[in-house]
């Protein structure tokens, strides 16, 4: 005999709320779904809501079970591939992030799903299956490692190392007048060491943010998320970049990325980076602008932003740097992502900088002396000019006494 829909109301209603509730589910979905199931009952074959909401692709198979035990309707806890769910982490346009707990190990790892109605496009699964082989290559310190990748009852996953504490881009939001210069010259070096490690096994990132760079508890970064990443000197699969995001970030996106050029190098990661430690610095993305295309034409055509017109305390050795990762033709940055390690090291043991020129402070500069007029004296009879004596314009040593000064203000200046 079959379940009268009554039976069901407080399943329904149950399961229904707590899928709107976890933003898996709208208003109009749920009564779409219901209106099915509802048919389903007249055919003598009813289906679970859960399973009328899966096969309408309102929700995927993990969704599901998330609400079943969030229920209490079933005691087995939620597993793909052996990983276990614990919650969720993230959401982004190809699935969702998960803790999970790899229970062969007894281990926390992060878990991506791919959507279940994405994963039908081979395109896209392509490029899900492309990060987990990009993250596969690499091995750093400084970048979060890959554990493992597959398909299991059509679910496409890939388990990631779990990093416990936040974002750059978190840190900025709780400093918006920018780090410590210190602490972020600190990050940027980490980051560049782990660009070195990629680019040495010719891949490219392609979406340097502060997102996609995580600190851990311990102060150490990992760079992660690289959904965008390709081989160097290998046009991106258009059936990818098709149905992908827009390559890169724009905010931080170089000039090249911008135009749409085929030809990318490591300068690109280095230029993001510059754009990232501009943000870490000042609190501020470089380029503001009403729209992405906006921002975008920004970063081909204007002036490169120095850090020190916000934050004038700034050192001349860091802003430098920043200026040099920022520049519009490719081949004037740094030439490697270690040269600009290196560079920062050196800041760190508060030694000259050797791979870029340093860059004058943009508020404090001094006219040459040629150009300066002296203002005639005061205090001569009839209300005329006070003519000098030799012995007030010149020192003890012959000098002129107003040089002097002006050398004195220009060492304390330190320029």
């Amino acid at each position: 005999m079959n379940a009268p829909a009554s039976s069901m109301a407080p399943e329904r209603d149950q399961f229904g709320r707590l899928a709107i509730s976890l933003g898996y589910l709208t208003e109009e979905q749920l009564n779409e779904a219901l209106v099915a199931q509802r048919a389903s009952c007249k055919t003598g074959l009813p289906k679970k809501l859960g399973t009328m909401l899966v096969d309408l692709g309102y929700l995927n198979e993990v969704q599901r079970q998330i609400i079943l035990s969030q229920q209490n309707l079933t005691p087995v806890a939620v597993q793909i591939a052996g990983f276990e769910i614990m919650g969720k982490l993230g959401a982004g346009g190809m699935g969702m992030v998960y803790k999970a707990r790899q229970v062969s190990l007894d281990r926390i790892v992060a878990l991506k799903v791919l959507r279940s109605e994405l994963a039908q496009d081979v395109s896209i699964r392509d490029r899900f299956l492309a990060e987990a082989r990009a993250v596969a290559k690499l091995n750093h310190p400084n970048i979060v490692s890959g554990i493992s990748v597959g398909c299991e009852g059509g679910r496409y996953y890939f388990a990631m190392e779990y990093i416990e504490g936040e974002s750059l881009a978190e840190k900025i939001l709780a400093q918006r007048n920018g780090l410590p210069e210190a602490d972020a010259v600190e990050y940027v070096r980490q980051v560049a060491l782990a660009l070195q490690h990629a680019h040495n096994r010719r891949l490219l990132h392609r979406d340097i943010k502060p997102e996609n760079i995580l600190l851990t508890n311990e102060g150490q970064t990992k760079l992660t998320d690289l959904g965008l990443a390709r081989a160097l000197n290998r046009k991106p699969n258009a059936r990818i970049t098709q149905h992908g995001a827009t390559v890169g970030t724009p905010h931080y996106v170089s000039p090249e990325q911008a135009q749409g050029s085929d030809k990318l190098t490591r300068a690109t990661d280095l230029y993001s980076l510059g754009a990232t430690l501009y943000h870490l610095l000042t609190g501020r993305v470089p380029y503001e602008a009403r729209n992405c295309n906006a921002v975008m034409l920004r970063h081909i055509s204007d002036k490169i932003p120095d850090p020190r017109r916000i934050r004038p305390r700034l050192s001349a050795a860091v802003s430098s740097i920043c200026m040099k990762l920022m520049q519009k033709d490719p081949r004037d940055r740094y030439a490697s992502a270690v040269r600009l390690a290196e560079d920062l090291e050196r800041v760190q043991r508060g030694e000259s900088i050797r791979h870029a020129e340093m860059v004058a402070h943009p508020t404090r500069r001094l006219e040459p002396l040629s150009d300066r007029r002296l203002r005639p004296a005061r205090g001569g009879r009839n209300g005329q000019p006070r003519t000098m004596r030799a012995s007030e314009s010149t020192d003890k040593t012959g000098g002129n006494g107003f040089d002097n000064i002006v050398t004195k203000i220009a060492k304390r200046l330190g320029l």
